[in-house]
């Protein structure tokens, strides 16, 4: 904004004054023109704010004007201008064509860019005081030789001068006070701070500042100046945010005064605590909107980059799960490999579930990428327990003890395993992070718990009945009372900046609910924090973990398999093999098109995948259902948003799948797809 536009802003409280305002800088050029001025002077602030004030009044570049005017843009001393002694400053008329009286106040106010000062006009009429004082003149002139008359004349004038410089300075001293409350408010600094500053600012304006007190009542919070006694002498005036009220600005006289316009206080006080009151009120609106602002960027920016990780997922799903592949298949065959009873079972078993943990945690960000819902079926919460506290005794350091005790055996409940799985390794990483420097205790519990209506009710997301409870705590530096209302709250985080995204617990929060459960926390500073979850208990059986490889459905028929990774390639025909099968694998989508237009009648069945280079998966069906319509295809992928399920079937394929391939499933899938 440039000087007329801030001018503007800053001296709008004093537009209204019942005395005349105006501004102007070292050049002379007017900064403001209040309505006082517009009304005494028949001159429109839109034709003087921005010219030179000297044009308008030649008579204040006369030397002994400029020279008093000069002195105030170096920050000196407030000057006087009475039009009894002097020109008027701004010539006014009254209603039968009198000039006004004016006492003209020039006073230094800093410059908005901190060098060098404003100088600031204030122009009062004084036409009645004037006239008061020019009849104890002619009183005087006319009882020259009474002494005592001429005295009590020259008391008068005296007392007349002196009030009228009180009421200036008072003035001067509301302009200031206005002004500094003005600058205060705007400063990026947190609300309570700027009260603070506020509050000491008050009392220097009323009229016996020795004696006046403030307060500021906002928020529930009350901020008072020192030192502060509340007494029947005060004023209030409302805080009003959005048209509500939301607060007071308050004065008190700590000592009785004479009574005035508003018991001790006068009408001009009156209007100054009004302005403050509005002045505040319209300051924390603007930086309310600022922060919604600011907040709404944010969540945009936190929005935009969730749908960045949701587009990355896909595409990180078809190397991911390819990698899956290979692992998972080459241990099964291992496995088969293996006689019977081998030490190393026991190892490839463990291979397998994580294997698997990997291939069901790809699924789920595949979910989230799609905003789709993971099914939920019968899961023992303890076995996922044991398998998290197993993986973490591996990987969190020796000064951390892992204590685990499940005193229950009947815990199914309808959950996603996968999200459970996240759920309690999320709690026992930050349980790690609160734990790194001073080490402590990791503690997980699992215990049936009976919710009556009683006891439900402190838990607004649940209803009575059986739950199982988990408990998750550590000895670590705990959460301070502060924020623990906070912590559930997305993109909340205690983390230095680049080590938490703030969405842990929000994920956690949202997952446990989804599962129609709650969680409480409970911490102190120092001694650690306790999560207690709550699920749903079923009286039903949890579905069996695993199948043997002995139940694979087996053939004899013959099969292409196709695949542009040469390890995986080499891994189908090896799987397909194991069943019996008469496997012709290809690394080439276009090597595995001319084997079959060579021979299109010796193949029973072709399985390809879809993502490779030169010819896709769905290219190469079209292809070999052009030369053999009949033929039956599977497709695979390691990504189904690269084909749809239906569009695979609608162009002829028989089915479809989804990598990572594991022995049963493609013993099931190719065995039903030649039988049908």
């Amino acid at each position: 904004m440039n000087d007329l536009e801030v001018a503007a802003q800053k001296f709008k409280m004093i537009d209204h004054a019942s005395v005349g305002m105006c501004a102007i800088r070292k050049d002379y050029t007017v900064l403001f023109w209040n309505r006082c001025l517009e009304d005494w002077t028949r001159i429109p602030r839109s034709n003087i704010v921005g010219t030179d004030l000297g044009a308008h009044f030649p008579h204040l570049k006369e030397p002994k004007y400029r020279g008093r005017i000069d002195t105030i843009f170096l920050g000196g001393a407030p000057t006087i201008f009475s039009s009894q002694l002097h020109k008027h400053i701004f010539p006014a008329t009254l209603a039968g064509g009198k000039l006004r009286v004016q006492h003209t106040t020039v006073t230094a106010v800093p410059s908005f860019d901190g060098n060098g000062h404003y100088a600031l006009f204030a122009v009062e009429d004084v036409t009645e005081l004037t006239h008061r004082s020019q009849g104890f003149r002619e009183m005087r002139d006319k009882a020259m030789e009474e002494i005592e008359l001429r005295k009590r004349s020259e008391g008068a004038l005296q007392e007349a001068h002196d009030q009228l410089e009180r009421r200036v300075e008072e003035r001067v001293k509301e302009l200031r006070c206005i002004y500094e409350v003005t600058k205060t408010i705007q400063q990026p600094q947190p609300l309570a701070d700027i009260f603070h500053d506020l509050i000491a600012l008050i009392p220097s304006a009323w009229r016996y500042p020795e004696i006046t007190c403030a307060r500021i009542v906002f928020g529930g919070e009350q901020y008072t100046s020192e030192p502060f006694n509340e007494t029947e002498w005060k004023q209030t005036s409302d805080i009003f945010i959005d048209g509500v009220r939301s607060g007071s600005v308050e004065v008190y006289y700590m000592q009785k005064r004479p009574a005035q316009d508003e018991g001790p206080f006068v009408k001009e006080e009156r209007r100054l605590l009004d302005s403050m009151a509005r002045v505040i009120g319209e300051a924390i609106e603007r930086k309310k909107a600022e922060e919604e602002r600011h907040q709404l960027q944010t969540r945009l920016q936190q929005a935009q980059k969730m749908e960045a990780i949701g587009t990355l997922a896909g595409g990180i799903a078809h190397d991911f799960n390819n990698i899956l592949s290979a692992i998972l298949g080459y241990t099964e065959m291992t496995g088969v490999a293996l006689p019977q009873g081998h030490e190393a079972h026991e190892t490839l078993e463990q291979v397998l579930k994580a294997s698997h943990r990997a291939k069901d945690l790809v699924a789920q960000i595949l979910a989230f990428s799609r905003q789709s819902e993971q099914e939920k079926k019968p899961t023992n919460l303890s076995l996922i327990v044991k398998e998290v506290l197993k993986l973490l005794r591996a990987s969190l350091p020796s000064t951390i003890e892992i204590r685990q005790e499940i005193t229950t055996d009947k815990d199914t409940v309808i959950a996603d395993p996968v999200e459970i799985h996240q759920v309690l390794m999320n709690l026992c990483t930050n349980a790690h992070h609160a734990m790194t420097e001073t080490g402590g205790v990791l503690e997980v519990t699992l215990t049936p718990v009976d919710l009556d209506a009683d006891e439900a009710a402190s838990y607004p997301d649940l209803r009575p009945g059986p739950y199982v409870r988990l408990t998750v705590s550590d000895t670590g530096h705990g959460i301070d009372r502060a924020i623990v209302g906070q912590i559930f709250d997305p993109y909340f985080t205690t983390k230095e900046k680049g080590v938490g995204t703030g969405l842990g617990l929000a994920v956690v929060d949202g997952i446990v609910k989804s599962h129609g459960g709650a969680i409480t926390l409970r911490s102190q500073p120092g001694k650690g924090s306790t999560f207690d979850l709550f699920f749903p208990l079923v009286e039903m059986e949890a579905a069996p973990v695993t199948e043997t490889v002995e139940q694979c459905p087996r053939g004899s028929e013959c099969i292409l398999f196709v695949d542009d990774e040469e390890p995986l390639a080499d891994l189908g025909r090896r799987m397909l093999h194991h069943l019996g099968y008469d496997v012709i694998s290809r690394s080439s989508s276009v090597e595995a098109l001319e084997a079959f237009r060579a021979q299109p009648d010796k193949f029973d069945l072709v399985v390809t995948d879809q993502t490779m280079p030169n010819m896709t998966g769905e290219m190469l069906a079209k292809k070999i259902m052009g030369i053999r319509s009949d033929i039956p295809i599977i497709l695979c992928t390691g990504y189904s948003e690269v084909i749809r399920e239906e569009h695979a079937k609608a162009i002829g394929i028989r089915t479809f799948v989804m990598k990572p391939i594991v022995l049963k499933e493609i013993a099931r899938t190719v065995r039903r797809v030649l039988d049908e």
